[in-house]
């Protein structure tokens, strides 16, 4: 009987909740997806906390432009979803210690030029389709931006990481990610 379960990520396989992610609200297709894929699957588990992270599948698998917004927005409306962002930190608490959780956001190891390793790459030109487009939701804006978008990101991450663990009080730091 755990207290929370730790999700590195994959959340939606094979390639995330099938919508674009042109938004970040949940609505009736995610909410099909979370009930199928993680509710019927996990059915008990499902009412615990789940401390989540975003997998390259989730970005579509060899696309970038499926329902990962969804899975955050998810979170807004089911407390037992935990994935309030990209990254995020959150403290759990046990009898006696505290850990913290640094999620973050490691899918840029699978984001590469659009013409390399189209069956490992969230940036494919062969996969993602011309117009693809995430900068509604705060994602990359075209094929063209989408490795530089991946890897800035990363960067971003690094630094409040950084930052972050300084200044944890908890007893333990956990970095969680999915690559």
């Amino acid at each position: 009987n755990p207290q929370y379960v730790l999700n590195v990520g994959d959340n939606f396989y094979w390639s995330g909740i099938p919508e674009t992610c042109r938004s970040a609200h949940a609505d009736g297709l995610t909410f099909q997806e979370f009930a199928a894929g993680w509710q019927g699957i996990y059915g008990g588990l499902a009412n615990k906390p789940w401390i989540s992270c975003l997998g390259n599948h989730d970005y579509g698998g060899w696309m970038f432009n499926h329902g990962w917004p969804q899975q955050i927005g998810y979170s807004f409306v089911n407390k037992n979803w935990i994935l309030p962002g990209r990254y995020y930190s959150k403290v759990m608490y046990h009898d006696g210690f505290t850990v913290e959780y640094f999620i973050i956001d490691s899918n840029a190891w699978d984001a590469k030029d659009g013409d390399i390793d189209p069956e490992h790459n969230i940036c494919s030109r062969k996969h993602n389709h011309a117009g693809a487009n995430c900068a509604a939701a705060g994602g990359p804006s075209s094929i063209l931006t989408c490795k530089s978008w991946f890897w800035s990101t990363y960067g971003v991450q690094k630094t409040w990481l950084k930052t972050k663990l300084a200044t944890s009080r908890a007893d333990w730091q956990v970095v969680v990610t999915h690559f």
